[in-house]
């Protein structure tokens, strides 16, 4: 009967396993075939931010991401363009410093999860053009989720806070990243 039992427990196991298997060996893929050697790509487009109930950002993001063999990426550049404050830091200008790059990636389900950002934004009147004094900061730490228009021939992201805080309060990413070169990279 123990021996049954404990076969019978081991066959199940093998079961989760081989059900597993297939999500487990995602991978980058170049014009349908899997990615042999490192390649890189840009996303750009419009991204927001915001501490809930306060305030935070609309702002053009420009990011390099270098794709590997498998399923990791490294995103090695994240800059700002046009950066506003919204909400209680509406009509003030932006800038921010990405920090602790290059910032880990993986597929995960069907997304692709940035781990770890740290986005440290200053913002300054507009009677500060040079932007010598800060008027406020915020520092943005967390993941973010970036979802596939199509897995097999990536054109755009959406992108999407997980657990992202700001200054010790909740803050919500959102965003429609453009993928440079278009429908040419992807994942199985």
């Amino acid at each position: 009967m123990m021996i049954k039992r404990m076969t019978l427990l081991a066959g199940a196991a093998l079961a989760v396993v081989a059900f597993a298997a297939p999500a487990a060996s995602a991978a980058w893929t170049h014009s349908g075939a899997t990615l042999g050697e490192n390649t890189n790509f840009e996303l750009s487009g419009p991204m927001n931010f915001e501490v809930v109930g306060w305030a935070g950002f609309h702002a053009g993001v420009i990011a390099d991401v270098t794709l590997e063999p498998g399923k990791t990426a490294t995103v090695t550049s994240f800059k700002d363009t046009n950066c506003t404050g919204t909400g209680g830091l509406n009509g003030l200008t932006c800038t921010w410093t990405a920090e602790s790059l290059p910032w880990i990636a993986h597929i995960e389900g069907g997304k692709i999860k940035i781990t770890n950002i740290k986005l440290t934004n200053h913002y300054y009147s507009p009677l500060d053009p040079s932007h010598t004094m800060s008027a406020a900061t915020t520092v943005l730490t967390g993941n973010i989720l970036a979802t596939p228009n199509n897995a097999k021939t990536i054109s755009s992201v959406t992108l999407a806070g997980e657990g992202t805080i700001a200054n010790g309060n909740p803050a919500l990413v959102n965003g429609t990243l453009g993928v440079t070169p278009a429908g040419t990279y992807g994942s199985e």
